[in-house]
């Protein structure tokens, strides 16, 4: 009957394994596309844990130790290179009846851990932008008091920035407006830094600049995603935006003075 239930199990999975309470293995039945799955070499009346790399030969052993001694399923997932590169696997043990001998099926997942993998880093690149656009919105909220001294916006922007950044830990921000220079706590120049530049309407040289105290744990493609380059643009946009409309305040302001003083003494 075991035989027989085998036999219907390698119609929908790549490898099986029998193997006694010992490890080791009795039979070895594949199904198509399974050579990948197979160790390198001859694995029949081999212990199962010197038949695999000694990575994965212990992981069988000890799943096969473990279901001979509870009776119930054990699973355990591994990766290992084959004559395509290296993929991954799930390998679920299971005692039969007779409580001496484990069959074990062995299938190759590398397509569902890449989808795994590649849905992870969806969410986590969705998180990322949630983070900017908030940001980003935080930033134009504060900067759209009239009220507010110039200088402490621009503090408040450079404090703000940290945290929309994929390492707020690692992060600071400075903004240099002229000859003024405002920094977040803890700024320092380093390895890891993106600046963007613009200048107002009268020629000022408005620079923003994100930097990272040290490497960050991953910098492929360079410490700072490219939607925080675009970050980086809005933001230095919009300040140079403020900074204009500021200064177009003031000379208007200065231009009412003028007016309300000429008209004064034409009044005298």
């Amino acid at each position: 009957m075991d035989r027989a239930i085998l036999a219907s199990v390698l119609e929908i999975t790549d490898l099986y394994l029998l193997t006694d309470a010992e490890g080791v293995i009795l039979d070895q039945r594949a199904g198509s596309g399974a050579k990948s799955s197979l160790p390198p070499g001859r694995t029949l009346h081999q212990r199962i844990e010197d038949a695999f790399p000694p990575g994965v030969g212990v992981g069988f052993g000890e799943a096969v130790a473990a279901a001979l001694e509870t009776g119930r399923p054990q699973r355990f997932d591994y990766d290992l290179e084959t004559a395509d590169g290296r993929r991954d696997f799930e390998a679920r043990v299971n005692v039969l009846q007779d409580r001496r001998h484990c069959v074990i099926i062995v299938r190759d997942i590398t397509a569902r851990r890449q989808a795994e993998r590649a849905l992870e880093q969806e969410r986590f690149l969705l998180g990322e932008r949630v983070k900017e656009q908030q940001c980003l919105y935080d930033i134009f909220h504060l900067t759209d008091d009239p009220t507010a001294p110039i200088e402490d916006i621009l503090l408040a922007v450079v404090n703000r920035i940290p945290a929309g950044l994929r390492y707020p830990e690692l992060a600071s921000a400075l903004v240099t407006w002229d000859e003024a220079v405002y920094a977040s706590p803890g700024f320092s120049v380093s390895d890891c830094v993106l600046s963007v530049d613009d200048s107002t309407g009268r020629g000022e040289m408005v620079r923003l600049t994100f930097a990272y105290g040290e490497i960050p744990p991953s910098c492929e493609g360079g410490p700072f995603l490219p939607e925080e380059t675009f970050l980086a643009q809005a933001i230095v946009h919009r300040l140079t935006e403020i900074l204009d409309r500021r200064a177009t305040e003031q000379a208007l302001l200065e231009q009412k003075r003028l007016l309300d003083a000429l008209l004064s003494r034409t009044g005298d």
